[in-house]
């Protein structure tokens, strides 16, 4: 996993992804989520980890989406009883406001608003 704490702009996204994580950056503390460029994201994508459990993950996406508007994947881990190996299961949302995205994500990976 690549984790970035770094400067969002110098970060090789698009604008949109750009964006996106300025937004994440400003309303949640960046302690509670790890932003992973690898993991088969690209310029148009990109991971983010809840800190904690870094397989309950959002993979956001600009790709095949209307004009500012995102696609994310919610990634929920599942622990097998029979064995000790993981699997995601996903839930897909396509063409998400910023304000929709933020509200999956946050959601999905409990982050506390800096806003409250």
């Amino acid at each position: 996993m690549n984790a970035i704490k770094q400067n969002i702009w110098a970060m090789n996204k698009t604008q949109d992804i750009k964006s996106c994580v300025l937004l994440l950056d400003t309303m949640y503390d960046n302690s509670q989520y790890i932003l992973d460029e690898g993991h088969e994201a690209d310029l148009q994508s990109i991971y983010i980890r809840n800190a904690d459990c870094i397989d309950l993950a959002a993979y956001i996406y600009t790709y095949g989406q209307n004009r500012s508007r995102y696609g994310v994947e919610l990634l929920l881990p599942i622990n097998l009883p029979e064995n000790s190996n993981w699997f995601s299961m996903t839930e897909k949302y396509e063409n998400q406001s910023d304000v929709q995205l933020m509200t999956k994500i946050s959601s999905h990976l409990n982050l506390n608003s800096r806003l409250v």
